[in-house]
């Protein structure tokens, strides 16, 4: 409940975390297609040089996409998530939420228009694990700096700037 008053009494930093997420995920999402065009062979022209790879780093002969794909499912949730926590700091994982709930309304109207059948549960089964996903990396994103190790009581006292008499 708490979470949804934040939301309802600060709507432009939840506007704010909606557009942030939906447009760090557009360019996670152009990022992993040059990324797959490159692993695949396609590959892609950056200012005038090819970046591609030698045909056997190419898709049947390794299993560097797969990997490469496997650590992508895993890390660009969580890294989505760390990334809207980390710029909401007062609000982070309420903040979170709100996106979340952005883009539960955009997959519900997917599922509900493209595919209504068996290949919406699939859909749904990749919002639950992307949220918890995402959930995890905007945890990560709420540690302070006392959390590592040092105390801000070990701090006290300690500057590098005056000269000890």
């Amino acid at each position: 409940m708490g979470s949804w008053h934040d939301v309802r009494s600060h709507p432009l930093l939840a506007l704010r975390a909606i557009v942030i997420g939906f447009a760090s995920l557009a360019g996670m999402g152009s990022a992993f297609f040059a990324l797959r065009d490159v692993l695949t062979g396609a590959g892609f022209v950056w200012h005038g040089i090819w970046i591609g790879l030698p045909w056997y780093w190419h898709w049947p002969y390794s299993s560097s996409l797969a990997t490469v794909l496997s650590v992508w499912s895993i890390g660009a949730p969580m890294l989505l998530g760390w990334i809207i926590v980390r710029l909401h700091r007062a609000h982070g994982l309420t903040m979170l939420l709100a996106f979340r709930a952005a883009w539960l309304v955009q997959t519900a109207a997917t599922v509900l228009w493209i595919a209504p059948g068996l290949f919406g549960l699939r859909f749904i089964q990749n919002f639950v694990i992307s949220s918890l996903l995402m959930f995890i990396g905007g945890f990560l994103a709420t540690r302070r700096p006392n959390a590592r190790g040092v105390s801000s009581r070990s701090l006290a006292g300690k500057s590098s700037w005056r000269r000890s008499s």
